[in-house]
């Protein structure tokens, strides 16, 4: 879990007073039916203070009503019974959506801005059918009755819980997963996962209270792309920010993909496959092992052919007849807990776009040592370097020290992978049962075939960068895949 000073986890100030009400307090116009009258007061501003750190675009918050807004209301009576209302703001004023009998026996008023519960068949208020509680506010009102004049007064209420405003990229699905938080109107810990999505600012939110030690995780596309523990219980009325950005590499015009959190492995006797525990991990020479009863894990793969004798190029044959046909992506296989198809393998021009077409392609890769492993970093389109560390874009020519470029320790890697970055490790390659320049030279396959006997493949080294070369199917090379965001 990160940290709150890592983790661009942080709390804005609190707005105004502890009321959180608007400087403004205006009366609006009366709504009612019969005899029985309400007047509602504006709405109290939430909103983030505009001089804290920005992190993704900041939202003041809701600061009045706007239309088609409601206001729950249960009524009880005299007799015991309870009544349940709609207020609704329409083109400025609020209308009552039901009937209310005049009566002077009233004894109280519940008022409520929930967006998420309803008014329940014996006039209570609760939660909506098939919402949850913390995906929206839950201000109670302040009411009094006159008679038949009921006041809805949103004046120093006091919220008894806070916002979490989570950054992310606009209109994305967010699966976010909650302990020791407890959601605005409950009265217990949420227990369900959340499925929140982002709105055009890249904003989602939670309220509620999350206690010392409550964890917040977030995942896009199955990733997890941000976290934090809580050091100490949040406050109420004040609003925090969860940096959530899912970084993302655009592969041509239109096309924009999350690679995978490791290379491709398999294991010939559990016929499983998975992805490197860490992007630095390869196998290595280990690869010259390679058969159908090798009872280990590989990541050196002949071209995948649908005709060849040689499935997903699992072979150390050197006949390239072996892996002969139509390409069958590795991504079809499930891979660990992915289900088929959730992943694929780019294409000879969408690994050209990556490195040579896309804005700034140039800046956004560089060679380096990464914990010891040489290999080719390789920057998200929405990069953004962490504070305290620098990233230098480019290759040399004068050694095959990656070291000698750049380096990042574990640390520092950390701090880099969490910010979005890419590594592809420099694995070599294999012919036959032969391993080649493992730790110095990188051949990563594409989906596209050059002809029957060769296919092409993304090759680098600590100077030489080419996206479109090409290679016998036969010959044994890295896989790295990708998954498509919607």
């Amino acid at each position: 879990m990160r940290k709150i000073f890592q983790y661009i986890l942080m709390a804005v100030a609190l707005v105004a007073t502890a009321s959180c009400s608007n400087e403004l307090d205006e009366m609006l116009q009366p709504a009612g039916n019969g005899n029985l009258q309400f007047v509602v007061s504006d709405f109290p501003a939430f909103g983030e203070s505009p001089d804290t750190r920005v992190i993704g675009t900041q939202d003041v918050g809701k600061t009045a009503w706007e239309e088609g807004d409601k206001l729950l209301l249960s009524i009880s009576f005299e007799s015991g019974k309870k009544q349940g209302y709609t207020l609704e703001y329409l083109s400025g004023v609020w209308t009552l959506n039901d009937k209310v009998l005049a009566s002077s026996d009233i004894t109280g008023v519940l008022a409520l801005y929930a967006p998420d519960c309803e008014i329940k068949s014996d006039g209570s208020i609760g939660l909506a059918s098939g919402k949850l509680y913390g995906m929206a506010e839950y201000i109670p009102a302040k009411t009094t009755v006159d008679g038949l004049n009921v006041s809805i007064s949103f004046k120093d209420v006091t919220r008894t819980y806070s916002r979490l405003r989570i950054a992310g990229l606009a209109n994305q699905t967010l699966t976010v997963t909650t302990t020791d938080f407890t959601p605005a109107g409950a009265t217990e810990v949420a227990t369900a996962a959340y499925t929140l999505t982002t709105d055009e600012n890249g904003n989602a939110y939670l309220y509620g209270t999350f206690a010392v030690g409550a964890t917040v995780s977030v995942n896009a596309a199955n990733i997890e792309i941000g976290s934090h523990s809580f050091s100490s219980a949040t406050e109420e009325c004040v609003s925090y920010a969860l940096d959530a950005i899912l970084k993302y590499f655009s592969v041509s015009a239109e096309k924009y993909v999350i690679f995978s959190p490791g290379n491709l492995q398999y294991h010939p006797v559990n016929n499983e496959w998975r992805f490197a525990e860490s992007q630095t991990d390869f196998i290595g020479e280990t690869n010259s092992s390679i058969s159908s009863t090798y009872n280990g894990w590989i990541d050196s793969f002949g071209w995948s052919g649908n005709t060849g004798v040689a499935t997903f190029g699992v072979s150390t044959s050197e006949d390239h007849n072996d892996y002969s046909g139509i390409f069958v992506d590795w991504g079809t296989n499930q891979i660990g807990d992915n289900a088929p198809n959730t992943w694929r393998t780019l294409s000879k021009d969408e690994w050209i776009y990556l490195f040579i077409t896309r804005t700034n392609a140039d800046l956004l890769y560089g060679i380096a040592q990464v914990k010891g492993v040489n290999g080719m970093v390789v920057l998200p389109d929405n990069w953004e370097t962490p504070t305290g560390l620098t990233f230098k874009s480019g290759q040399q020519g004068w050694d095959d020290d990656y070291s000698h470029f750049q380096s990042f320790s574990a640390e520092q890697w950390s701090e880099m992978e969490k910010a979005g970055a890419l590594f592809l490790p420099a694995n070599g390659f294999r012919q036959g049962t032969k391993m080649n320049v493992v730790r110095y030279l990188a051949y990563y396959w594409s989906s596209t075939e050059m002809d029957s006997e060769k296919a092409y493949y993304m090759f680098f080294d600590y100077m030489d960068l080419f996206p479109q070369s090409k290679f016998s199917r036969s010959n044994g090379c890295s896989v790295r895949l990708v998954k498509d965001l919607q």
